[in-house]
């Protein structure tokens, strides 16, 4: 056996001053792998101010022993409460974490003192100087009690700078493999001079590197090489860790707890079953669940601290590599990786382990359906989402690696895109899914990147807008721009604008030196936007625009509008005096979802409307806005009665009756029933026209009212129709013959 290392030579080697060896109160003869726990600890507080005194050296290289735990994870018992949370809230985790930090970085991380900074120091040097075997390699706890550092893990010690290169550690069973697992050490060993001599190899894996070409390396190291990678795993593994089984593991985990202790774990941590009901099984307050809980799982850590469960921590840390920061709970991913840790476990001995591979890889929590890491630093979708652009895109592979950055998987990626409910993917871009169905149609065009019309982004967003309203929402958006009739664009895309037939015609007017072809004007307006050329001589009639023969002009603000047709042929229309209106409306399907409706020109007149002028009159529900556009080839607008009419109780089917006075500039609104035989004569007439009436007058007064005479006022009322009116008046003296003839002609209007 090799010559062991002294308590001295060992401190001295790392830097340690002689009045610090002194403190320890231990022979300076005394060997390192005859020390036992507490002597180690008494070495790791004597010279913990020494350690911590070396600044801008990382404590890998001051204590060389800990790098042979580098991914090994950082045990809680080994720390105090707050400095071990400490620790793995900045993401120390293992030793090599640890190892790779300085006395200056250790101070860095949030909520390290000076006590928790020696605290964390004191753990390392004591790590640092506890027995590594080739059975300690793995995910595993290092044991707590152990004895000293074998010559074989100092072969190279640089005195000045206490950089170690740690030797192969031997595992020191007695068995025929010992043998084996000595000539492989040997032969690593002239491999390693070969390397550090002839190709300035620093580590182990550059030889191994070089061996990657068959014909790099000389022909007897090629053998030796050979020999060693041969050599059987099974020969050379631990034989405790390479025969325990999951169910010899919770058999001991079971074996470790009282029956008490046992059944509070299995209720809460398995269960899920709250503090209060176990008590109330038990018969016990919450607090003393809370205590046997406490119990149970410090038993529970102190078997996880011995050699035997590094299998567990294997799987532990294959399972969080698998999971990431956050996973779906029901993925078959997530349930694929939870079912691999757990292996060859029966039943009952995976329902006991589960709980405690998930605490020993994360640990994890569910929460809201996923697999949490418990220190992870979540994504949150609002962050993602203030990334998009202006039009509410983001490249797919942009947000994939920004998960990423997080600790999520990208067999995640489209889950947690999901799950949050604020994105929705087209090809090769995420589209922020939580504005108005504007925001999204300007999202989708970003998306396509090509005009596309209200109908079809409609239909693409997919929840059922109406299209008309949608539309006319374009229109106020300053991000979106017509190209034509039917089909939208970015405006930042910088295509030619559509702005509407009649600025269509303006331009070409004003181009043209103030009047132009009407003929030319259709075919460039066909031919650039594909409007229908109908559409296109519909609007030069509007009341902007003069036509003149085959020529077209700008109205000039001197020149009036002429008005077509009476006020006589407008249905509901009545003139009850000078200054009142009425209009009877029937309450349809438009009018209760808020849509605007034409209004006749002689209406518009009689309400004091011209081209341009448009006027509003007060409700106690709100204004109703009647317009006039010059641009307009349909003629006046009523505005929106949906709050009006919904407010007087009409239902689809019905009328309801606007009575304007011109004079105070306001109108109330009346719901006319569906069915009027219940009313008597004159009751009836007032519903229709906002009149009132007795029998005797009650055909001259609707006959001034429509600009007509009483011989005349039913034949006038069916031909524009009203025939329910008509039929609600007096008979005239006149030809009996006529009156029949228009009697039966009211009679088949109604039925229309």
């Amino acid at each position: 056996m090799t010559r062991m290392l002294l308590v001295a030579d060992f401190l001295l080697r790392l830097g340690i001053r002689g009045e610090d060896i002194a403190k320890t109160r231990l022979p300076a003869d005394a060997a390192l792998d005859s020390l036992s726990g507490e002597e180690i600890r008494e070495i790791a507080h004597a010279t913990a101010w020494t350690v911590m005194e070396r600044q801008g050296i990382p404590f890998g290289d001051m204590l060389p022993g800990l790098n042979r735990w580098h991914s090994n994870r950082i045990p809680s018992t080994l720390l105090r409460t707050r400095s071990y949370n400490a620790l793995v809230r900045s993401g120390v985790v293992t030793w090599g974490d640890l190892a790779d930090l300085t006395t200056e970085r250790l101070f860095e991380l949030r909520g390290v003192g000076w006590r928790s900074a020696k605290d964390i120091v004191i753990a390392s040097i004591g790590q640092s100087l506890t027995v590594f075997s080739a059975s300690d390699a793995g995910d595993g706890p290092p044991p707590v009690e152990g004895g000293g550092v074998c010559d074989e893990q100092l072969q190279h010690v640089d005195l000045e700078t206490s950089q170690v290169t740690p030797g192969i550690a031997v595992a020191r069973d007695s068995d025929a493999s010992d043998v084996r697992v000595t000539e492989m050490v040997a032969g690593l060993r002239t491999l390693a001079a070969w390397g550090a001599r002839e190709r300035d190899a620093t580590e182990l894996r550059d030889v191994i590197n070089l061996n990657s070409d068959a014909g790099s390396l000389p022909a007897d190291l090629a053998e030796l090489w050979r020999q060693c990678s041969q050599i059987n795993l099974a020969a050379l593994a631990d034989s405790v860790l390479l025969n325990v089984t999951l169910d010899d593991l919770a058999q001991r985990i079971i074996a470790c707890m009282d029956e008490r202790q046992l059944m509070v774990y299995r209720r809460r941590m398995i269960d899920g079953a709250t503090l209060a009901v176990v008590g109330k099984e038990l018969g016990v307050t919450r607090e003393r669940v809370r205590q046997l809980q406490g119990e149970a799982e410090e038993r529970i850590s102190h078997q996880l601290s011995q050699r035997e469960f590094s299998l567990l921590h294997w799987r532990a840390a294959d399972l969080r590599s698998a999971l990431g920061a956050i996973a779906p709970a029901t993925s078959e991913n997530t349930c694929l990786a939870l079912e691999k840790s757990l292996h060859g476990a029966g039943l009952e001995a995976a329902r006991l382990l589960r709980p405690i591979i998930l605490r020993l890889a994360g640990p994890y929590r569910v929460r809201h359906g996923w697999m949490v890491f418990e220190h992870a630093d979540i994504p949150e979708g609002s962050d993602l989402e203030a990334m998009a652009d202006e039009c509410g895109l983001l490249p797919l592979d942009y947000a994939y690696g920004w998960l990423a950055r997080f600790g999520v998987r990208h067999e995640f990626h489209d889950a947690w895109l999901d799950q949050s409910g604020r994105f929705r993917r087209n090809g090769e871009f995420l589209m922020v899914w939580t504005g108005s169905v504007v925001d999204k149609c300007v999202a989708l065009l970003a998306s396509e990147s090509e005009p596309i019309d209200a109908d079809t982004l409609v239909s693409m967003v997919g929840e059922g807008h109406n299209v008309r309203g949608v539309r006319a929402r374009f229109f106020e958006d300053d991000r979106l721009a017509r190209t034509n009739r039917t089909e939208w664009a970015l405006r930042a895309w910088g295509m030619e604008e559509y702005t509407g037939i009649t600025d269509e015609i303006a331009q070409r007017i004003n181009n043209a030196g103030g009047q132009v072809e009407i003929d030319l004007v259709v075919r460039e307006l066909v031919e650039q936007f594909g409007v229908k050329e109908n559409s296109i001589r519909a609007y030069a009639t509007a009341p902007m625009f003069v036509v003149e023969g085959d020529r077209i002009r700008l109205r000039r603000d001197d020149e009036q509008f002429e008005v077509g047709g009476t006020f006589q042929r407008c249905v509901g229309a009545y003139r009850s005096t000078a200054k009142k209106i009425s209009l009877v409306v029937p309450a349809d399907a438009e009018l209760l979802r808020g849509s605007g409706r034409p209004l006749s020109g002689p209406v518009a007149a009689a309400l004091g409307l011209a081209p341009g002028r448009p006027r509003s009159f007060s409700n106690v529900d709100g204004a109703l806005n009647v317009t006039w556009p010059m641009t307009s080839a349909t003629g006046p607008i009523l505005g929106s009665l949906r709050v009006m009419a919904t407010a007087t109780g009409a239902i689809e089917g019905e009328r309801v009756r606007l009575d304007f006075d011109l004079a105070q500039g306001c109108v109330s609104v009346e719901r006319i029933p569906r069915e009027l035989d219940g009313y008597d004569a004159t009751e009836a007439i007032r519903l229709l026209t906002g009149i009132a009436v007795d029998h005797d007058n009650s055909l001259k007064v609707i006959a001034t009212a429509i600009d007509t005479s009483p011989i005349d006022v039913r034949g006038v009322l069916v031909q524009r129709g009203d025939a329910d009116l008509a039929g609600l008046l007096p008979i005239p003296e006149v030809d009996q013959d006529l009156e029949s003839v228009l009697l039966d002609l009211a009679k088949v209007v109604s039925q229309r």
